[in-house]
């Protein structure tokens, strides 16, 4: 099945827009015989609770799933770079198996960063942007197209460009983001980036 990770906070889903186009994006690639997708905005839940709260939206061609939790965020202080120059996942599946398996290299440490053909992507859980003390800069080889990622490009609050893994140190700093978390809550210093 298909997944849209989807945060709820403050009585309203703030990335709806974006997730409904990644939704529209995946039928059009999977589902041909299908001419109108999911609609998200029919489907959440009207929620009240106060909390930060993580909607799993699971989904085939013709049906859906929908599971709620509470948002527990997760801290991030080293980061382990593995290598895959094969690795593809344009989109989200709840099947990770390829990525779980990258993941489970990391050691020590909190978290990855995947490098394939020599070029920056994607962590396991989140899009990457680096900070080079002038502005936020997200790789033009990312692997999933995150809700978050685009949300901040349309704003023009970080801008795409190359990044390849001899650059990382050129950075100060690595801000991880996805549906949940934002752009500088979860901030790793580039000196905490392992490349071997």
């Amino acid at each position: 099945m298909l997944l849209e990770t989807i945060c709820f906070e403050e009585g309203n889903y703030p990335l709806l827009r974006w997730h409904q186009d990644r939704v529209n994006k995946a039928f059009e690639k999977h589902f041909l015989t299908t001419k109108k997708p999911h609609n998200l905005a029919s489907i959440l839940p009207k929620l009240k609770e106060n909390q930060k709260l993580k909607v799993r939206f699971l989904y085939s061609e013709t049906d859906y799933k929908l599971e709620i939790h509470e948002y527990k965020h997760r801290a991030i202080e080293k980061v382990q770079c593995v290598y895959d120059n094969e690795i593809s996942y344009p989109h989200k599946f709840q099947d990770r198996l390829e990525l779980q398996k990258l993941y489970d290299l990391r050691g020590d440490t909190d978290e990855i960063l995947i490098i394939k053909g020599g070029l920056v992507t994607d962590a396991f859980y989140y899009n990457a942007v680096f900070w080079d003390s002038q502005c936020w800069v997200t790789p033009k080889s990312y692997l999933l197209p995150g809700t978050r990622r685009q949300y901040l490009l349309d704003q023009e609050k970080i801008k795409a460009m190359s990044i390849g893994v001899n650059d990382i140190a050129n950075f100060e700093k690595l801000s991880l983001v996805n549906a949940l978390v934002d752009l500088e809550e979860c901030v790793v210093l580039t000196k905490n980036i392992r490349l071997k």
